[in-house]
């Protein structure tokens, strides 16, 4: 028989039996529920203080170096094509600055500001700087606009205002000129932000390899350890704990169901009896139970997936992330057709003659 036919018979087998295949989906919804509504609710507050705990500067990876290291601003695009890598930027020596209409006004260190080349389109003219906020206000600025006086004497024109990212506002006050990475010019300070906590580790081995200086004594990789420490201890103990209970309630869940499909088989044990005596293999018998116990399977998962999507969202309960409802849907309908297997079995193996004989 074709497959197509084979399905159009399974849904009117499983239509026939309307109590054993009702039951079976709300089992299977059951599944489901109990465990998003379970374990899916510890995977969404497990995502969500991950997520609190992935803030910027824990993710943030910061590289120290001494004029005699010889790092250069060209190591900026050699690490923002790493793929675990969402941000890089570099200042270079910071030296400090006033404003020059304000005599003994308060300074701010001016540094260069290195962006990677591809997403910097131009550099700053010479002798120009530009200010954020808090920069301008310590200077006394009404306007971004004027001039500063560094320490070692250079006159900056400041021609315009720089708007601070999360990544730069640890670096506050800022008064900057900006360059692209590939200017090749000697930075003091590189800045570089992970895709997450977790890739840290793997983003600092890599920077280490390609920082290209002439030599790591007095360079500094620093990160923040602690953040990273609770990270996986969050991680590990409520995943541990969601892989217990899922497990417990899946092999639960599979016994009961292989109940209900005996007793499916039981009740329909005469149909197959008469299927095999017009001549239909054991193959077709197996096929056609397995695929009615998939067919109901998936509709229970869907049925229980739902639910449990607006259970959660009305009560304001973290969602598990998408593939997770996926995984367990498409789980609930695996053991399912596990657990019909042995009946599945039983009711292929059946005499034809025993089954249709008249008590």
């Amino acid at each position: 028989m074709k497959l197509g036919p084979l399905f159009g018979e399974a849904l009117r087998s499983a239509r026939s039996q309307k109590v054993p295949s009702l039951l079976a989906i709300l089992l299977i919804a059951g599944l489901c529920v109990t465990v998003l509504l379970t374990s899916g609710r510890a995977v969404g507050a497990q995502q969500s203080v991950l997520g609190s705990i992935d803030n910027i500067s824990a993710r943030q990876l910061i590289v120290t170096a001494p004029e005699d290291a010889g790092l250069r601003s060209a190591v900026i695009d050699r690490i923002a094509q790493y793929s675990l890598v969402t941000k890089v930027f570099a200042f270079g020596p910071a030296v400090d600055a006033r404003n020059t209409v304000i005599q003994g006004g308060d300074a701010v260190p001016f540094r260069v500001l290195f962006q990677p080349s591809a997403t910097h389109s131009a550099n700053d003219a010479l002798g120009s700087a530009r200010v954020s906020t808090p920069a301008q206000e310590t200077l006394g600025m009404q306007l971004p606009a004027g001039a500063v006086v560094t320490a070692s004497g250079d006159l900056l024109g400041v021609i315009g205002s720089f708007e601070p990212s999360v990544f730069t506002e640890p670096f506050e006050p800022l008064l900057v000129s900006e360059k692209q990475a590939n200017a090749n010019e000697r930075i003091a300070t590189l800045v570089i932000t992970a895709r997450s906590v977790a890739d840290l580790d793997r983003v600092e081995e890599y920077v280490a390899t390609v920082l290209g200086v002439q030599s790591m004594q007095g360079v500094s990789i620093q990160k923040d350890a602690s953040v990273a420490q609770l990270r996986a201890t969050v991680d590990n103990q409520l995943g541990s704990f969601s892989s217990g209970l899922v497990a417990a309630i899946f092999g639960l869940t599979g016994v009961l169901v292989a109940a209900v499909l005996y007793a499916l088989v039981f009740l329909r044990r005469k149909d197959f009896g008469r299927r095999r005596a017009l001549g239909a293999s054991r193959t077709l018998i197996l096929a056609l139970i397995l695929i009615q116990i998939g067919i109901l399977a998936a509709g229970g998962a869907v049925l229980g997936s739902l639910v449990s999507a607006l259970w959660l969202s009305s009560t304001g309960d973290p969602l598990p992330p998408t593939p997770y409802f996926a995984g367990v849907a498409i789980l609930a309908v695996i053991t399912a057709l596990i657990a019909a297997v042995l009946p599945a079995l039983s009711a292929a193996r059946r005499d034809p003659i025993r089954e249709l004989r008249v008590a």
